[in-house]
């Protein structure tokens, strides 16, 4: 290759191009023709040598022949295809900040036009982290519906809000506004740019790992508002407690005793219908007190079959040690059978749910069952044993819902119309 280029003008004149194109030459040279790295000084001087050029060609602004252009043109794309060597043995950056060349000064950037390998895959990571947004978008919107049951508190508004909030954020620095702002954010961290896209997927991996793990422990969040809703029902505090059984239910819908609890809880409020809904729904959980308050409630609608149904099942179910359920279903079985009329297998569970209460220390004491017990000895001609047993319930027995008051309104009357004063009704 020769060391000088001739080229000839557009009106034929031949001329010699200026040393400084041949120094540009010459530089580039010496790095296409490198046997080994080449140096810093080789890239400086290919730099300054076109920069030469550069100055040279603003002096011909108005008369250079396009063959000239050309060649120059080839000399350029000569260098940009040693842009890897250049921008490996050259310190481009340091160097503008001492030369401070002009923007267009294309040569001085080369790093800039140079993809960087570690990026090669930056498509691959923000299609993951899309991928694991989407994924988290689709938790926060599942559990929006869980959260928000009973109105957002400190715990599920942090849950719900927090999360989204830095979804948001991933998902801006997607965008070339939101990508800026991360770089920024990394060269105060003092982290390298290129390490964006990384960084973004590293997010939103912890991201959804968090939904995950969210997800994971609602069972236990469920637990957490169950207890606070026990909490509130011991008090009597019945509307708070449906909000936090809610909520317990919302997270964890296979939790049969907070079904069970938000029935009793509904009853007290004199919802009947929702205590149903709830009472149905605890069946699953073959505990004998659903049996038992689901039987009532068909008991106070006549449907005398379906209650003792679910009466007996009840009995299957209870543990030899509950006393107040057995006592309650052995009682309420009692009734429905008065009710229809079968006094002697009235009188036999009744007796039976009597002798349990004996058995039991004055403070668990329970007394509906001699209540109803005077009824039936009174249609069996027993006055005596009536008198009596009217007498211990009104004494002792207490209102634990409206179906029970009756009982005791009668057990008052059968008294009064024998001249025996009752003692007071006590309400719980």
């Amino acid at each position: 290759m020769t060391n000088t280029i001739n080229t000839t003008s557009q009106d034929g004149q031949k001329f010699q191009m200026s040393h400084v194109f041949n120094d540009y030459l010459q530089a580039l040279l010496a790095i296409e023709e490198a046997k080994s790295d080449v140096s810093q000084k080789q890239v400086l001087a290919v730099l300054l040598a076109r920069d030469a050029v550069h100055a040279e060609l603003m002096l011909k602004v108005t008369r250079i022949p396009p063959d000239e252009v050309t060649k120059v043109m080839e000399l350029d794309r000569r260098l940009k295809a040693q842009t890897n060597q250049i921008v490996k043995a050259g310190q481009l950056k340091d160097w503008r900040s001492s030369i401070h060349p002009p923007a267009e000064a294309w040569w001085w950037f080369l790093e800039q036009d140079e993809p960087d390998p570690w990026n090669r895959f930056d498509a691959i990571w923000d299609g993951l982290t899309t991928i694991n947004l989407t994924a988290v978008v689709s938790f926060l919107t599942m559990f929006s519906s869980q959260f928000i049951v009973s109105g957002l508190d400190l715990l599920t508004t942090f849950g719900l809000v927090g999360n989204g909030a830095v979804a948001l954020l991933v998902f801006g620095s997607l965008t070339q506004s939101g990508r800026e702002k991360l770089k920024k954010l990394l060269h105060q961290l003092k982290l390298p740019e290129r390490y964006c896209s990384e960084v973004s997927f590293g997010i939103s991996a912890l991201l959804l790992l968090g939904a995950i793990y969210l997800q994971n422990s609602l069972p236990q969040l469920g637990k957490y508002y169950f207890q606070l809703g026990l909490q509130s029902f011991a008090k009597a505090e019945f509307t708070q407690a449906k909000k936090d059984l809610k909520q317990a239910i919302a997270f964890n819908s296979g939790n049969f005793d907070a079904h069970l609890l938000l029935g009793k809880t509904y009853e007290n409020l004199e919802n009947l219908t929702n205590a149903r809904t709830h009472y149905m729904q605890a069946l699953p959980g073959n505990n004998a007190e659903t049996y038992n308050n689901l039987g009532r409630l068909y008991l106070g609608d006549q449907d005398y079959l379906t209650a003792e149904s679910f009466f007996l099942r009840g009995l299957d179910l209870v543990k030899a040690d509950n006393f107040p359920i057995r006592y309650s279903l052995l009682t309420n079985l009692g009734w429905v059978q008065v009710e229809q009329n079968r006094h002697a297998e009235a009188r036999k569970n009744l007796v039976t749910a009597i002798a349990l209460n004996q058995k039991q220390s004055s403070n668990q004491q329970r007394w509906e069952a001699n209540c109803i017990f005077a009824k039936v000895l009174e249609i069996q001609k027993d006055r005596k044993g009536a008198i009596a047993q009217s007498q211990t319930c009104v004494n002792n027995a207490a209102s634990y819902t409206t179906f029970d008051y009756r009982w005791a309104i009668m057990a008052r009357r059968r008294l009064e119309s024998v001249g025996t004063e009752g003692g007071n009704f006590k309400q719980k």
